[in-house]
């Protein structure tokens, strides 16, 4: 097996791996929203909400754009690595923001949403733990990129 079908055989493994970690992110999304429905009316739950929202968007856009560019321009790769890169960052800062709002409304609320926000804090911290991964992912095939043009 040659070089470059080895790495075009680690790039579509890595690819399948990130179209997990998006859907895990997706599930988790759409499992925080229909937890946190039903405390809209505090702005602090919106936030949590809106996160959500946005992390939908980014999964469904970033799922078509990896569609496209494995069917299309699969050289120009490594543009779109670094702008999922820094969208992913984004998301990692948005979700570690829901995750202490989440864990401050369960610890200042009384013992009847404490263990609802619980939850909520729980699908966040998944969300983190989602988004630490495929920064790792990203930042490795970002340099493996970097490295092989110089």
């Amino acid at each position: 097996m040659d070089r470059k079908s080895r790495r075009n055989q680690n790039s579509n493994s890595m690819s399948i791996i990130l179209c997990i970690l998006k859907a895990l992110l997706l599930i988790s999304a759409c499992v925080t929203i229909s937890l946190a429905e039903k405390y809209y009316g505090d702005y602090q739950v919106g936030i949590i909400i809106g996160i959500a929202a946005i992390t939908i968007l980014y999964c469904c856009v970033s799922f078509i754009l990896d569609i496209a560019i494995q069917c299309k321009c699969r050289e120009q790769r490594s543009c779109c690595v670094v702008a999922e890169l820094i969208f992913s960052t984004g998301g990692f800062c948005g979700w570690l923001i829901s995750l202490g709002t989440a864990i401050t409304i369960s610890l200042r609320t009384g013992s009847r949403t404490t263990q609802l926000f619980g939850w909520i804090g729980v699908c966040c911290g998944i969300e983190v733990a989602l988004f630490i991964a495929m920064i790792a992912i990203y930042l490795t095939q970002w340099v493996g990129y970097y490295i092989r043009r110089h």
